[in-house]
C-alpha cells in the first residue's frame, strides 16, 4: 500500500489531489463519497495515469485495477491516503513480466500522493490550482458528486429546453 498523511484539511483534499495530479500528468476523475450523504467519512479518487494502457495492451485483466484509486480519510485531525500499490497488480494476475511497466505507473501514483499531501494548509490548493492550469474550469474540475439528472418526459423531450412554452424553444437555423 502506498500510504501519506496530508497537511491540508479534509474539505481541500481533492483541490490537493487535482492539483497534484496535474503537475504529474494524470487526469482526476470524478471523486465518489463513502459514508452517509450529507457527511462524507472517505472520499475515492480515480486517476488516470499515463502508461496505464501499455498494461491493458500486455494484459487486460489489468482493467480490474485501473484507474487506480486514491482513498482519503480524516483520523485524528489528520488526513490520509492510501492507494493500492500498482506492483501488487502483478503479483495478484502473476505478471511479474510487466513489472517494469507497474514500477513506472506506481512511482508516479507515489509522486502524486506525495505532492498531494504537501500542498500547505495555508496556502489554499484551489487556489494554486488555478494559477497551475492555463485553459480555466473543465470538466475535470467539477464534482459530480450531488448532482441532478437531466429531466425528460415521456415523449423523450428534455423539459429544460421547453421552457415551459410547449415545443422546443431553441429552433436554431
Amino acid at each position: 500500500m502506498l500510504h501519506q498523511v496530508s497537511v491540508c484539511p479534509f474539505d481541500a483534499v481533492e483541490s490537493a489531489i487535482r492539483l497534484a495530479a496535474e503537475m504529474h500528468g494524470a487526469t482526476l476523475l470524478p471523486a465518489g463519497r463513502l459514508g452517509d450523504p450529507q457527511t462524507a467519512h472517505a472520499l475515492v479518487f480515480p486517476l488516470d495515469i499515463p502508461g496505464s494502457g501499455a498494461l491493458l495492451r500486455a494484459d487486460p485483466r489489468f482493467s480490474a485495477f485501473l484507474p487506480c484509486r486514491v482513498a482519503a480519510y480524516p483520523i485524528e485531525g489528520h488526513v490520509h491516503l492510501l492507494a493500492l500499490a500498482p506492483r501488487q497488480f502483478c503479483r495478484i494476475l502473476d505478471r511479474p513480466d510487466l513489472a517494469d511497466l507497474v514500477q513506472k505507473l506506481e512511482d508516479r501514483l507515489s509522486d502524486i500522493l506525495q505532492t498531494a499531501a504537501a500542498v500547505p494548509e495555508s496556502e489554499p490548493a484551489a487556489k494554486k490550482a488555478r494559477a497551475f492550469s492555463g485553459i480555466g474550469a473543465t470538466e475535470a474540475n467539477i464534482s459530480m458528486v450531488g448532482t441532478i439528472p437531466q429531466r425528460i418526459d415521456a415523449k423523450g423531450s428534455k423539459v429544460e429546453d421547453m421552457a415551459g412554452t410547449g415545443s422546443h424553444d431553441s429552433q436554431g437555423g
